[in-house]
């Protein structure tokens, strides 16, 4: 475990912030608002997953905010910097979309995208080191019969909420 994975004045929401803070400045208001969605998702995607592959310190550290009963006071992406996000792209496209995030088929066209472009702007910025960002990807497979079926069922059983509510449990 490397130190500098513990607190930091600069978290995985600080850089989101100012991603999205740059980004609205030099986008129209529809292509913002597909930024902001793909860039919360994997936000909450970071915040779901990240915390299993925690090593013991840093699990003891986010261990210092769970209150008994109700889980976590504080999001990992509060605590937590930006080098824990390139391990969560492919669980991102492979397991939160459409499990956890009912997303539709522009998102998931244009999520891939708008994420390189998240990741070369933290390597320009030195918020993460240089590293080789389309290998952080999966492959693209096309969704069987059955995920869309199965993604649609849910996403109509649940309601327009379905993206947040399926969070929160």
């Amino acid at each position: 475990m490397t130190t500098n994975a513990l607190p930091r004045a600069v978290t995985i929401d600080a850089v989101t912030k100012e991603f999205l803070t740059l980004q609205e400045d030099n986008l129209g208001q529809t292509d913002f608002k597909m930024y902001r969605e793909v860039v919360r998702f994997f936000r909450l995607s970071v915040n779901v997953h990240a915390p299993s592959k925690f090593d013991n310190e840093e699990r003891a550290f986010w261990h210092q905010y769970r209150v008994p009963g109700k889980g976590y006071s504080r999001a990992m992406s509060s605590l937590f910097g930006p080098e824990k996000t390139p391990g969560e792209v492919k669980y991102f496209f492979r397991h939160f979309l459409g499990k956890h995030a009912y997303v539709g088929e522009e998102f998931e066209r244009r999520a891939p995208g708008i994420l390189h472009e998240f990741f070369a702007w933290m390597v320009r910025e030195k918020h993460i080191p240089e590293l080789d960002i389309p290998k952080l990807f999966p492959e693209k497979k096309p969704r069987t019969k059955n995920q869309i079926e199965w993604t649609m069922e849910h996403a109509v059983r649940l309601g327009p909420r379905a993206r947040t509510r399926t969070l929160l449990h």
